[in-house]
């Protein structure tokens, strides 16, 4: 949805400060699109005076900040464009840089192409994080060098006057495929609950988080599935074989898949806990009997019914809603 915003007036992100004027760092801002309400989700495009240079501001919410997964989806997404074209073999370079923000030492992602066969000469992307929002730039054009789009990106981000971040963040690890894959399973059964089930396993899930368990700290490794694709990004934290996290694209949605082994007298677990976030809200997803293969939760990210949501918004108060089924409560 288009953002209705002066010609002639600034624009403000209302949660992180970011001012963008209509003339900025000598680009013309040509549009303001929100995706998410409240500001959660949005873009700011900007053109150089001869359209020959396009570069887009996104900020906006993401399942966990993890600049390292994320920086790794920004360029899978953009070497896939097949509108940019294909990148030269050789001159596609990647790179990590200290925000202005003071969000980390080398915390930021930047990755740069030449570019040939398609609409463009070059492209590149940086990215980072401020205060749990992921700030994103992307710059293609027809006739500057892939050294001159690094150039032109770091001008619009040395111009952004956020203040200092009040979360500091790791240095960007550069990701690696995977010695060896996940065995997903791409059939699986999803466990039915009666009503304190249900109560039970959403308080037993509850310890997992999306964005914990994606987060990068020091001391652990990463590594990129093999079976990941440009639709999904599969990330193991220290090559774990019983959990990964799923990057659906590259626009900050995710899914933590997680084992879990329970025994009780009220319920007995031995399966998968998938819950997945927008960085907006949290959502547990009914038991999986086994490893779901990552296009299972792509494929039905929006049809498949959650049991509890958890709202992660800035200025919430992370309220857990527990969803019952009806069919799940006895008739008297």
């Amino acid at each position: 949805m288009n953002v209705d915003v002066s010609p002639d007036e600034t624009w403000q992100h209302e949660w992180t400060g970011l001012a963008i004027p209509p003339t900025y760092r000598g680009y013309i801002r040509t549009g303001v699109k929100q995706y998410a309400e409240d500001d959660m989700n949005v873009s700011i495009q900007l053109w150089d005076g001869n359209g020959e240079t396009s570069i887009t501001i996104y900020v906006y919410r993401t399942a966990s900040p993890n600049i390292s997964i994320w920086g790794d989806r920004a360029l899978t997404a953009m070497i896939s464009n097949a509108n940019l074209g294909n990148p030269v073999d050789g001159e596609v370079i990647i790179g990590q840089f200290s925000p202005l923000n003071d969000s980390g030492s080398e915390s930021a992602f930047h990755a740069v192409a030449k570019m040939e066969g398609g609409n463009v000469n070059a492209t590149g992307v940086s990215l980072f994080a401020h205060n749990d929002w992921i700030i994103k730039v992307r710059a293609s054009s027809e006739v500057l060098s892939a050294e001159e789009i690094t150039q032109a990106i770091g001008n619009i981000i040395s111009g952004m006057e956020l203040g200092t971040s009040g979360t500091t963040y790791p240095g960007v690890e550069f990701i690696a495929d995977c010695e060896d894959g996940l065995d997903f399973a791409n059939q699986v059964k999803i466990q039915q609950f009666d009503l304190v089930g249900q109560l039970i396993f959403s308080s037993t899930a509850d310890r997992f988080s999306v964005t914990e368990s994606g987060q990068s700290r020091d001391g652990r490794t990463w590594c990129r599935d093999p079976q990941s694709s440009v639709e999904v990004g599969i990330y193991r934290s220290d090559a774990s074989d019983n959990s990964y996290f799923a990057a659906l694209g590259d626009s900050g949605v995710g899914a933590l898949v997680s084992r879990l082994r329970t025994s009780s007298q009220l319920l007995s677990l031995n399966g998968y806990v998938v819950q997945t976030s927008d960085g907006l809200y949290e959502r547990l997803w009914p038991f999986f009997n086994k490893m779901p293969h990552p296009m299972i939760l792509a494929n039905n990210y929006d049809d498949i019914a959650p049991l509890s949501t958890v709202d992660v918004r800035p200025g919430s108060d992370g309220q857990q809603t527990i969803i019952v089924d009806p069919a799940s409560i006895p008739e008297k």
